[in-house]
């Protein structure tokens, strides 16, 4: 890491001030995930994902479920 950043890393070795506390903030993630199916071997995948601090996620796509097995979105 020193030689990729040393910027923060010459950051990290400095000594915080002893009036300084630290500093914790907390995030709320929530996901769902779904499949339902349409007719054999098809069915439609979703998925969401939230988190507060950093993204909202909403995907979905058509799946294609193999006899063997797997399947491919």
């Amino acid at each position: 890491m020193i030689l990729l950043f040393p910027l923060f890393a010459a950051r990290a070795q400095e000594p915080a001030p002893a009036q300084q506390q630290p500093r914790h903030v907390g995030a709320f993630w929530a996901g769902y995930m779904s499949n339902w199916g349409i007719r054999p071997p098809w069915s439609i995948w979703f998925d969401t994902h939230y988190n507060t601090r950093a993204f909202f996620v909403l995907r979905g796509g058509l799946t294609y479920r193999f006899d063997s097995g797997p399947s491919i979105t």
